[in-house]
């Protein structure tokens, strides 16, 4: 009996675009599902990371700017209104 070829698609999002990370091994171009064909070439098995995908959140070094710059503007505004002079009254009351 001769074997049907069919184009292997992602379980997740059903596009071919395909990057071949190792042997038998497949992340999606599309989506960023990675997902692994059987050894016996039947069933095509998928890697769910739930939170984890290269699309979810922003970069680390993107997080890390960021981060100093929201840092910087809190420092420079305590800065000013630190530096603001305050007026004290004394008063003083006799008998």
């Amino acid at each position: 009996m001769a074997k049907q070829i069919k184009a292997l698609k992602c379980p997740h999002c059903g596009s071919v675009k395909k990057q071949n990370i190792k042997e038998d091994h497949y992340i999606c171009n599309n989506c960023g599902t990675e997902y692994f064909l059987d050894n016996d070439d039947i069933n095509v098995n998928v890697k769910h990371q739930y939170g984890h995908g290269r699309f979810n959140g922003l970069d680390p070094k993107t997080k890390k700017y960021l981060f100093f710059v929201v840092a910087g503007i809190l420092f420079f505004v305590f800065l000013v209104v630190s530096s603001e002079p305050v007026e004290t009254k004394v008063e003083v009351f006799r008998l």
